[in-house]
């Protein structure tokens, strides 16, 4: 009901445009000058740019400065057409559009009759000579040709100069920073309207309520949005500097989707992977582990053409994905004798264990005090170690179907519907015990209506809405993997609760219990996201002015489903587990909650033409985020007079969390100017500056999910509104008429960003609070590179290299990384330092290359080595930053101290690495050498100084905020494919291909564990863990719970070799 719902709103929208004015982002625009052969401008000349695939037409006409613009133009292939009596007509042809181009085409007329024509190829520069953006255009060809793991778009971001994959979590699933900015700052769009519309399957919203995130799938990947073979194009900005963009400071993300033509033409695919083919995972065969089974199907097609010839046109995809993901993990679990020295009734708890299959771990202890303590110095923990391969199922079915109407020459209008519920089960995620499956699942439902009014030539208007829904569910199950024994409801739970309709969750923390510590069971999360997107624009041409205005509301409504009953016991280390001594119990309960946010963003822009060869965008746009409002549930809670310890309290229900700001103007200007013109070697230079406003209520979804623990979100009594100026200059050159080169200084600051603060014991009647200020800053500046050339002679390429510093006090807003947040009263604001995704060298690389077919056209050389391709994918980045932690007071304050990053003292003297690491558990032979051949000493560690009575740290260690380095990365995806022709047909193809992801299985290895958890005045060592890899890049890139934002694993760069074959019926 649910569906057919969206399909009637979807259709009553539809008509509603039919009899409306009908911003429409993905859309091109072409314009130019029309001169005489003398070189003066002609005004009156008509012009129809043709869409050769639908034989759908755009006019336009020139003005009186002989200025013509063309808007409203889908990616295609266009045939221009110029016409004005006295002038032989001027045809250019071949003309390709990209998403979102502007492209400069001049026409010289010769005389003659109109009945005379003058065709020639429409030769368009790949320099941009029409604005200060920074951008990169993927079209579908070279998307289709390169081997794109798990066939999501993400590859295709890090293809851009300025960005950096950056780990996923809970808190921040955004994956990508661009240019300095943080992962919660970017904006996709899918055929012009929002596609931040991501929803966790978890029991917290985060970055998700407030459309800060994308709507991924369940594995992290843009498949549930559009699938690869239903993408026309795919354009990334990622510095922009047109008022029409904006409403968050990153990188601007467009996707175009594929329209029906005149010939019906389709695609029928088959992807599958094999674990026989791949690399075992470097962790895995350190201990000896076997390879986990991986089976992955991805399958599917599409299908397009008219309905009504020139007129209406249609256009239908499907992928379905059937997969099961290998994974290797290495946890800690209660030794045989601590389950033996339990009592019968907390036994069912520890045995909810996998059975240890590794050595028990020893810590050091001291003879002369300790009298269980052997000569050694060293004793049992009561803790071994459990290590297993296995593998997690996954699913997804994507489908969509487009419908394209040609009311006439003015007016088109289009509605595309999209459904992909994806689910999977997931071992051990979030950090769990290895039996605790996360059983995850999101539906994504998208319904998108346009038109384009063309109201005369120097007048047009342009619409979208969309409609999207997004649930998001989980629950726990346990099972008997490694020999666990699943304890029976009936001691879990009180009644009438049941595994069905409760949770239960144990747990023990503390030195040496670090890894997969937690076992849960019972309903989790049933969570909604809809999304309501009005954008609307017009622009008119006016001289050689070319104006635009727009507005673009956006009102997003998350839910957070309710939790009847949780249970959650927690144990500071295994002897207090033994005997039955909780840290601490958290009952909860939570009602069903909806809150609105609401976003509004306007514009005024102006493009004026100064010269032929200088062209000037300028304006100002208008951002407001209005304050979050309750639609169902209790208020959303909030403190007062947090600037006065003394008397901070909870605000009177109904308090807004923040108050709406009316000041958010961001003025914008873009220059292009061109050096040279020459034909095949024009030069240009561009640049711009701008502002640009983020959003406030980034973190606000979180008081939706606390329950009986309010969670104020609260930003300071008159808060700022985070903002970014960002700049550029661009030196563009072309290389003949298929290559290009451009070098840029790319700059921003942040300020006033939002940063956690802690505050501990407030005052009597408060144990703790968390707030939400705006005191952070960031700086950003890189040098930028590109290359790209378009296909020519069988070559296209695109290499990008980017040489950059970032600096912050906090690179998120969220505690998604507890290096960003500060305690008061324990350290001063004084995180300045490199940003968590500071890579200073990043280079990418990819290319597709059409090898020549040998020989006459029948011959057997020729039908053997004809229509063979090698594609490929090189990645090469330095190391990023790693922020030691000391995790010692954690388990003494709580896991909500864990908000806050408290970084240890630097012992003098001592090496800040090793190349051996430094364990203390017995260990098989040749085991000692660090992981990737360097790892942090722990002797070089300590804590702070601290309270004895509180253990609260008098102050913040003087080991600077991400002072370390990790592991650079590097890999080489490549893929070869060979087409046959069928019947000789070349629009009837049928393709083989082999894809090898990081095919010399270079092993990438994830940052060294930063957890120093030991209390080093008290002689207790940090963690075996502590200082080395114990995971693959590609593991720590991905979010450990799926559905929480994040590429699965698999899927990311830096894991093991993995093998792809794939057939292709293209028709």
């Amino acid at each position: 009901m649910k569906r057919l719902g969206i399909c009637v709103l979807f259709c009553l929208a539809l008509l509603q445009f039919l009899y409306s004015p009908l911003r429409a982002d993905e859309l091109a625009t072409v314009t130019g000058y029309v001169t005489d052969p003398n070189g003066l401008r002609v005004a009156g000349a008509k012009i129809q740019a043709t869409n050769v695939e639908t034989n759908v037409s755009y006019y336009g006409e020139s003005n009186g400065e002989g200025l013509y613009r063309v808007t409203g133009m889908p990616t295609a292939s266009y045939r221009v057409v110029v016409q004005k009596t006295g002038f032989k007509t001027a045809v250019k042809q071949g003309l390709d559009l990209h998403v979102q181009d502007i492209v400069s085409l001049n026409f010289q007329l010769e005389l003659g009759s109109v009945a005379e024509s003058v065709t020639v190829a429409a030769e368009v520069s790949l320099v941009n000579t029409e604005s200060g953006v920074v951008s990169t255009v993927v079209n579908r060809e070279f998307v289709e040709n390169l081997p794109i793991n798990g066939r999501s778009f993400q590859t295709l971001i890090s293809l851009s100069p300025g960005v950096v994959v950056a780990p996923a979590n809970i808190s921040d699933p955004g994956q990508f920073s661009v240019n300095g900015q943080r992962t919660s700052a970017n904006y996709f769009t899918v055929d012009g309207v929002s596609a931040n519309i991501g929803m966790q399957s978890l029991p917290s919203l985060g970055q998700t309520a407030s459309g800060t995130a994308v709507g991924f799938g369940v594995t992290g990947g843009t498949n549930n949005l559009v699938s690869e073979d239903a993408l026309q194009e795919f354009r990334i900005q990622t510095s922009t500097f047109a008022p029409e963009n904006g409403r968050t400071p990153g990188a601007q993300v467009s996707i175009a989707t594929r329209s029906g033509t005149n010939q019906f033409h389709g695609t029928a695919f088959e992807f599958l992977r094999n674990d026989k083919l791949d690399a075992n995972d470097w962790f895995a065969d350190r201990v000896g582990a076997a390879k986990a089974e991986e089976r992955i199907n991805d399958f599917g097609g599409v299908f397009g053409g008219p309905l009504v010839k020139d007129r209406t046109f249609f256009f239908v995809s499907y992928e379905g994905q059937r997969m099961r993901l290998p994974q290797f993990a290495s946890s800690n679990v209660p030794a045989a004798d601590s389950r033996q020295n339990a009592s019968a009734a907390l036994q069912p708890f520890l045995n909810a264990y996998p059975l240890p299959n590794g050595p028990e771990i020893l810590v050091a202890c001291d003879p002369a005090t300790d009298s269980t303590c052997p000569a050694s110095g060293q004793k049992p923990s009561g803790v071994a170690t459990f290590n297993k391969s296995f593998s997690n199922p996954t699913s997804l079915d994507a489908g969509s179907v487009r419908i394209d109407h040609n009311l006439g020459s003015r007016l088109k209008i289009f509605g595309r519907y999209n459904y992909a519920p994806s689910v999977s089960k997931q071992r051990a995620g979030g950090g769990d015990s290895l039996n605790t499956l996360f059983l995850s699942e999101i539906n994504t439902q998208t319904a998108t209506a346009g038109a384009t009014w063309s109201i005369t030539p120097a007048i047009g208007n342009e619409f979208r809405f969309n409609y999207s829904r997004v649930v998001g569910k989980f629950s726990n199950q346990l099972d008997t993997f490694g020999g666990a024994v699943v304890p029976p409801d009936s001691i879990l739970f009180p009644s009438p609760f049941t595994s069905a309709n409760a949770h239960f969750s144990y747990e023990v923390i503390g030195s040496p219990l670090v890894q997969n510590s937690t076992w849960l069971v019972g309903q989790g999360a049933d969570n909604l996201q809809r999304q309501f997107n009005v954008v609307d624009n017009v622009w008119l041409q006016k001289g050689l002015h070319s104006l635009k205005f727009g507005v673009d509301f956006r009102r997003l409504s998350p839910g957070y489903g309710p939790l009847s009953y949780g249970l959650s016991p927690e144990f500071s280390g295994m002897i207090n587990a033994d005997n039955g001594t909780p840290l601490a119990t958290n009952l909860t309960t939570s009602l069903k909650s909806s809150i609105a946010f609401r976003n509004l963003g306007l514009f005024a822009q102006d493009t004026f033409r100064v010269k032929p060869r200088f062209a000037l965008t300028y304006g100002l746009r208008w951002d407001m985020d209005f304050t979050p409002t309750t639609i169902d549930g209790p208020a959303l809670p909030s403190v007062i007079n947090f600037n006065d310890l003394a008397t901070l309290d909870l605000a009177p229900a109904g308090a807004p969390i923040y108050q709406t700001r009316y000041t958010g103007f961001a003025p914008r200007v873009g220059a292009a100017y061109q050096l040279r013109t020459a034909s095949g070697w024009e030069t240009v230079l561009r640049g711009g500056f701008g502002i640009f406003y983020d959003l406030m209520s980034t973190e606000a979804g979180d008081a939706l999910t606390n329950g009986a623990y309010p969670y104020g979100v609260n930003e300071t009594i008159t808060p700022g509104f985070p903002y970014d100026p960002q700049w550029n200059a661009t030196l563009e050159q072309s290389l003949g008429k298929q290559q290009a080169l451009s070098l840029a200084y790319v700059g921003q600051v942040g300020r006033e960003l939002l940063q956690q603060e802690f505050v501990l014991f407030p005052n009597p009647n408060i144990f703790a609070v968390q707030l939400e200020r705006n005191g952070a800053t960031s700086d950003y500046h890189s040098l930028q590179t590109q290359f790209q050339r378009r296909m020519s002679h069988g070559l296209q390429a695109l290499v990008s290299y980017t040489f950059s510093h970032s600096i912050d006090d906090a690179s998120s807003g969220s505690g998604g990384s507890s290096s960003n947040g500060f305690a008061r009263g324990v350290s001063s604001n004084g995180n300045r330092g490199p940003s968590d995704f500071d890579i200073r060298h990043s280079l990418t690389m990819a290319l597709a290359y059409e090898l020549p077919s040998p020989g006459p056209r029948k011959s057997v050389v020729h039908k053997a080595l004809a229509h063979w391709s090698l594609d490929n994918i090189f990645q090469v980045r330095s190391a990023p930053p790693v922020d030691v932690s000391d995790q010692s007071f954690f388990g003494v304050l709580g896991s909500a101290f864990s908000l806050v990053n408290i970084r240890p003292d630097v012992v003098p003297g001592q090496p800040l690495y090793v190349t051996q690491c430094q364990t203390i558990q017995p260990a098989p032979a040749g085991l000692t050498a660090c992981p990737g051949g360097r790892g942090l000493n722990p002797a070089a560690f300590q804590d702070p100084p601290f309270d004895p009575n509180t253990f609260i740290p008098t102050r913040q260690g003087n080991l600077g905020r991400n002072a370390l380095r990790g592991f650079g990365a590097s890999q080489w995806d490549f893929a070869i494919r060979r087409e046959f022709h069928i019947h000789g047909k070349e629009s009837t193809r049928l393709q083989f291909r082999s894809e090898f992801f990081n095919i010399l299985n270079h092993p990438n290895f994830a940052s060294p564990n930063n957890a120093f958890d030991g209390l080093t005045t008290f002689g207790i060592p940090p963690s075996p863990q502590f200082g080395q890899s114990t995971q693959m890049l590609g593991r720590s890139l991905s979010s450990p719970v799926a559905g929480a934002g994040g590429f699965t694993s698999i899927f990311q760069i830096g894991g093991p070799r993995s093998v792809q074959f794939a057939l292709k019926l293209l028709f």
